[in-house]
Parts: C-alpha cells; sequence; structure tokens
C-alpha cells in the first residue's frame, strides 16, 4: 500500500509512520543526519511536490 504526502513549505520535518525523523527541509535544501555516525547529508534541490511511502 503506498501513502502520499504533500509537502508543505511551511513544514520543516518529514517524519515516517512510526514517527521517525527522514529528513529537515531547509529551504530548498534537504537535510538528512546519519543515524550511525550523525553526520547531516544536505542534497539540494528545487523543491519537493509530495513524498511517497511503499
Amino acid at each position: 500500500m503506498n501513502e502520499f504526502y504533500a509537502i508543505d513549505n511551511d513544514k520543516k520535518e518529514l517524519r515516517c509512520l512510526c514517527n521517525r525523523l527522514l529528513f529537515i527541509l531547509n529551504g530548498e535544501d534537504i537535510e538528512i543526519k546519519c543515524p550511525k555516525c550523525k553526520r547531516i547529508a544536505v542534497i539540494s534541490t528545487k523543491g519537493i511536490k509530495n513524498v511517497t511511502f511503499k
């Protein structure tokens, strides 16, 4: 079952259905923290339209 979530520009975090933080939206950048080493990967985008859970 796929679940779709729209991303609101005012919303800064996206969490999984289990409530674990998936990423932080910082303007047009996506920040993802590595659960092992705690480094943050920053992915530059031109915006996100939606997110799909599979």
